[in-house]
């Protein structure tokens, strides 16, 4: 869902008053929503949506297939432009307002085990409430109810916390090229995983559109 219709904002305190959201508030339900925008803290960012990728995830979140997160603002193929952002996260991130970033779905705790050793993508801090085994992930199951309840892409805003990993793009990447990065990375890390050479023969197996 673009976002171009907003003005940019400069200053963590320049905010948007709220922002236009797709809802899941329950199982097998869509609805179209508002959320407050509050102020950001020194290690926030928040990002302005230019693209979201529809996932069959997101389907099946819908049909209650998997946990119970709602309400839910779906979307975790996403990548957008920086519409704010705090001092802290400026410095720490090397981003400015108007920067193209992709950001990972998954927030993690950067403290088990699994984090300590850089394999964040295996971050043991459990979720079991929603049924989710690699802690919070970002359009999946942190419902719109833990604040500030910008928690996934099917918005105009994301609220992106200090613990997100974020990516800077080149800001001459077409957005309907960006929005790929994700489900690319699967397809990319896939290989590596398999050390495939280039000229071998291989087998797929069940990687659904990837």
């Amino acid at each position: 869902m673009p976002g171009s219709a907003l003005p940019p904002t400069d200053h963590p305190t320049n905010l948007p008053a709220v922002s236009r959201q797709v809802v899941f508030p329950a199982r097998g339900v869509i609805e179209t929503a508002e959320q407050t925008v509050r102020a950001l803290g020194p290690g926030d960012l928040l990002l302005r949506v230019a693209l979201v990728g529809v996932c069959a995830t997101d389907l099946h979140l819908l049909a209650g297939h998997i946990g119970d997160p709602f309400p839910l603002v779906p979307g975790h193929e996403f990548v957008g432009e920086v519409a704010a952002i705090g001092e802290r996260a400026a410095a720490e991130r090397g981003l400015a307002v108007g920067d193209h970033v992709a950001v990972e779905m998954l927030l993690p705790c950067r403290s088990c085990a699994r984090c300590r050793e850089g394999r964040y993508n295996l971050c043991e801090a459990d979720d079991p409430a929603n049924g989710f085994p690699h802690g919070r992930q970002l359009g999946v199951n942190i419902p719109r109810t833990v604040a500030p309840g910008m928690w996934g892409g099917y918005a105009e805003h994301l609220f992106v916390p200090p613990e997100a990993v974020v990516h800077r793009l080149p800001e001459t990447m077409p957005w309907q090229r960006a929005v790929l990065v994700e489900p690319l990375a699967v397809a990319c890390r896939a290989i590596a995983r398999g050390r495939v050479a280039p000229g071998e023969s291989v087998v797929v197996i069940g990687p659904g559109p990837v």
